[in-house]
């Protein structure tokens, strides 16, 4: 729950920082957030080929 509130947090900052550039039109402002997005996305697949899943079940049977 808190790491999810960071990331509303950093967003939120994100969304102050960019908002007061007056010389953004709408659109503009919206493919900002949709680049932004696509480059998250990027960062994300980048690290989902590297993923090195675990396995926590025991070799053999019981009993």
């Amino acid at each position: 729950m808190g790491f999810w509130l960071l990331c509303v947090t950093v967003g939120n900052l994100l969304v102050a920082v960019v908002a007061p550039l007056q010389e953004l039109s709408l659109a503009t402002f919206f493919w900002t957030f949709a680049g932004l997005m696509a480059a998250a996305a990027v960062v994300f697949a980048a690290l989902a080929l590297t993923y090195k899943g675990k396995t926590y079940l025991q070799e053999g049977g019981e009993g």
